[in-house]
């Protein structure tokens, strides 16, 4: 097919896209902390997303990325971050995680309005149940798009 969007053929990802999906939306999660706002959130995960899967794939023999293509694609990565954070809202919805009014998803939002506004302390918790909507947010998102980049680099 040239010059279009293939979705005719699936693959699965690496083990190691998964373990950086994963991990980059934790990180995600931990940058998104009271003052740092979604953005810093979001480079930060996004960046981490790439470079753990890059260097994953390079430890295992996968891949051998340069560093200058492993650092382009970091900071590309913490680009798009950046301008999606907010933006785009990829994921998929997961009922008492990220979606409905008693979501891990609204208690975090809560303590962080909270911390912000009155100068209350965020009670660990509260600080859980964001790591793990974060975490879950940046997975799936993380998989989705790079499935849909994917479907289009295959294209080309």
């Amino acid at each position: 097919m040239e010059n279009g969007l293939n979705f005719s053929k699936w693959e699965f990802s690496t083990w190691e896209t998964y373990v950086g999906s994963t991990l980059g939306g934790a990180i995600g999660a931990l940058a998104t902390i009271p003052g740092a706002g979604i953005y810093l959130g979001s480079v930060f995960g996004n960046a981490a997303s790439t470079a753990i899967s890059m260097g994953l794939e390079n430890a295992t023999g996968r891949s051998s990325y340069s560093g200058v293509n492993f650092i382009s694609n970091i900071l590309v990565s913490g680009a798009i971050g950046l301008v999606s954070a907010g933006i785009v809202d990829c994921h998929m919805n997961i009922s008492g995680i990220n979606k409905g009014s008693h979501s891990f998803k609204q208690f975090f939002k809560s303590g962080l309005t909270k911390n912000r506004k009155y100068n209350y302390s965020m009670s660990m918790k509260t600080f859980g149940k964001g790591v793990i909507w974060k975490t879950v947010d940046g997975f799936s998102s993380s998989w989705m798009l790079s499935s849909m980049l994917q479907g289009y680099i295959n294209s080309l």
